[in-house]
């Protein structure tokens, strides 16, 4: 599952983009219609830099008014993003994976599947924490995001729902870095609006 998750999720951020539509969309239903992605209040899906393929899905999130020059405005801007993959463990219940997941994080396949470019030279792991079903990352990526500025140091959760494997993240941007703690609380609301989308 591991091994998969690092080649997938790494063809996935840096892969074309889909079509963009007339405007961004408040949620998107992606993985052969099983996943739908929507963020917190104020966030929209940026079709544009999102891609949805057999393979896997990447959707990126921003600012609805960044994107449609109107809406409401988030209360934290950052720019969201979610994996999603085939191959969740029976049950969809990581916990018995949580302490094999941290431990492959470390390694350079690991940091390879979190890098943004696919360079493990690029990441630093700060944190893994366990909640629940969900495990938290806390890691400093100094690659670009698709062409996307964005601050080194984000929060990426990482649990299961009907069949897939989801990770989502924050990225703060450089022109309104974003603390630690405010990434995190951020991130909760946007697993919070995940779990609850596909429950």
């Amino acid at each position: 599952m591991l091994t998969a998750y690092v080649a997938c999720a790494v063809w996935l951020v840096s892969g074309q983009a889909a079509a963009a539509g007339d405007s961004a969309p408040r949620k998107i239903t992606v993985s052969d219609g099983a996943i739908t992605i929507s963020g917190p209040s104020g966030y929209c899906v940026d079709t544009r830099s999102s891609r949805d393929a057999p393979e896997g899905a990447f959707v990126l999130l921003g600012s609805c008014v960044s994107l449609n020059g109107s809406g409401r405005a988030p209360g934290t801007r950052a720019l969201l993003t979610a994996t999603i993959l085939l191959g969740a463990p029976p049950g969809e219940d990581l916990r018995v994976e949580f302490r094999r997941m941290a431990d492959f994080f470390v390694t350079e396949a690991g940091r390879t599947a979190l890098s943004r470019d696919g360079d493990p030279g690029s990441v630093r792991i700060t944190k893994i924490v366990a909640s629940g079903d969900i495990l938290y990352v806390l890691a400093q990526d100094n690659a670009p995001l698709a062409g996307y500025p964005v601050e080194p140091e984000y929060w990426r959760a990482i649990f299961a729902r009907r069949g897939r494997m989801i990770s989502l993240s924050v990225l703060g941007l450089p022109e309104a870095p974003i603390d630690t703690n405010d990434k995190r609380r951020l991130l909760d609301r946007f697993v919070s609006r995940i779990v609850t989308e596909n429950s």
